[in-house]
């Protein structure tokens, strides 16, 4: 048994979004693993899902409560996730917890002894999480814990496993792990019908990107490259918009 412990963007009609465990809870199924998939809301305060895949079988279920204030709703989803652990048939395998407070979950449950491996798993690193400077170092705190304490420490970009390794993180416990689809599942076009002068953002309007940077690089380029066009597709279940930006 495999337990996946992550954050998801929930739409307006609770549907959770792709996200970094979308692509290994797919991979464990292709390899017919029995798996628990835990997605808390990221924002908006939908209830947590739980897909639950065994024999082949998928489950979905949902836990807690909707709209809660921030602290008592990051309480409830560490005890949806401890209860799932605690009454799981199977001992957990893998656990792997994606950003700190699942990875604080994966930890805590190798101590009780209900998981054999727990990896952490960095999707998104700021040093300023949180505008709130004490919740911002209680976050960083539970990071640093996760990074000392867990079996592996998985990072989604090249630049995060650098950090880790300043970190004092070991070569043999520091892997650099993109999120990314499996390319040769991926549908490609030709080369003739591609228009190599798109260049196109998949992301919400987030403070995480630097759109100015992005605009002013763009309109360098277009006084070399006439043809180019800048795309933005809102990433979001509920509308997905395409916008070109000429």
């Amino acid at each position: 048994m495999y337990f996946i412990a992550s954050h998801a963007r929930f739409d307006d009609t609770d549907q959770p979004g792709h996200g970094t465990g979308s692509e290994l809870s797919t991979y464990l199924r292709d390899k017919k693993e029995d798996y628990v998939f835990i997605r808390h809301s990221l924002y908006n305060g939908s209830k947590s899902e739980v897909e639950f895949f065994v024999k082949g079988k998928e489950q979905k279920k949902h836990y807690g409560f909707k709209n809660l204030p921030f602290l008592v709703r990051v309480v409830m989803e560490q005890l949806i996730t401890f209860w799932l652990l605690l009454t799981s048939k199977k001992k957990v395998k893998v656990f792997i917890g994606i950003d700190p407070l699942n990875g604080l979950s994966g930890i805590f449950g190798r101590f009780l002894g209900k998981v054999d491996k727990a990896i952490f798993y960095t999707a998104d690193y700021s040093k300023k999480r949180f505008e709130n400077s004490f919740l911002n170092t209680v976050y960083h705190q539970i990071d640093l814990f996760c990074v000392k304490y867990a079996d592996q420490v998985w990072n989604v970009s090249s630049r995060i496993t650098s950090l880790r390794k300043e970190q004092g993180v070991e070569d043999s416990r520091n892997f650099f792990v993109p999120n990314t689809q499996e390319f040769k599942k991926a549908k490609r076009a030709s080369l003739s019908k591609k228009n190599l002068y798109d260049l196109v953002i998949v992301s919400t309007i987030t403070k995480t990107v630097n759109y100015p940077a992005i605009i002013r690089a763009v309109k360098k380029l277009s006084k070399k490259f006439k043809k180019i066009r800048r795309c933005i597709n809102n990433n979001s279940t509920s509308s997905k918009k395409f916008f070109i930006i000429k």
